[in-house]
């Protein structure tokens, strides 16, 4: 979730979009730096305020993860050539054993938040770094209080619009609410089950 998209857009003068994903200010920066680089997605990167993980497929077959505080997990087959990755290792097992064809064991590819990493078409990595001092989700949504209930009806109104990217409907939110979890605690139980129920 990136926090700042509409005031990048204002202090940038980027153009109004009817996309309404957060994450096309990405978009936006990387078109206005002219170029798609380690250095134009670290400078990307730097300006962005909330929780993410970023990957761009460069028009060469290059493809680059920029690693924010939002989970991610990536794996390499080397025998194989194949990279691997989801947004978290629970998602990423189970989708492997629904393959079932890959034999060999894989690679674990640590990636840590402030990480950029291209990998060619031919797998070739090549690693690179940003300041990922701002990136903290928990620097702009701290612990909720009760008596902030404007917030907090803001943050359970997010939680429920990117509810279904990780395999929850809006009226589960609800659900969730009702039994007493904290807006917070959603929240991480979204990150750490997602697709549970798949």
């Amino acid at each position: 979730m990136i926090f700042n998209d509409t005031s990048l857009r204002r202090s940038h003068r980027l153009p109004e979009t009817k996309i309404e994903t957060d994450s096309y200010i990405c978009v936006q920066l990387l078109k206005a730096a002219g170029e798609l680089s380690a250095k134009a997605l670290g400078n990307m990167a730097e300006e962005l305020l909330g929780s993410f993980t970023v990957t761009v497929l460069d028009e060469n077959g290059s493809l680059y993860f920029v690693r924010g505080d939002n989970p991610m997990a990536l794996i390499h087959y080397p025998d194989l050539g194949l990279y691997v990755y989801a947004s978290t290792e629970q998602i990423l097992t189970r989708a492997l054993k629904r393959i079932g064809f890959l034999t060999e064991t894989p690679v674990k590819v640590p990636m840590n938040s402030g990480d950029i990493l291209k990998l060619t078409s031919a797998g070739k990595p090549t690693w690179s770094r940003f300041d990922d001092s701002s990136v903290s989700y928990d620097l702009y949504y701290p612990p909720l209080s009760r008596h902030n209930s404007h917030y907090e009806a803001e943050y359970i109104d997010e939680l429920k619009a990117v509810a279904g990217a990780y395999g929850y409907s809006p009226q589960m939110i609800d659900r969730f609410l009702m039994e007493g979890f904290m807006p917070e605690e959603i929240e991480e139980y979204l990150y750490e089950n997602s697709f549970a129920l798949v």
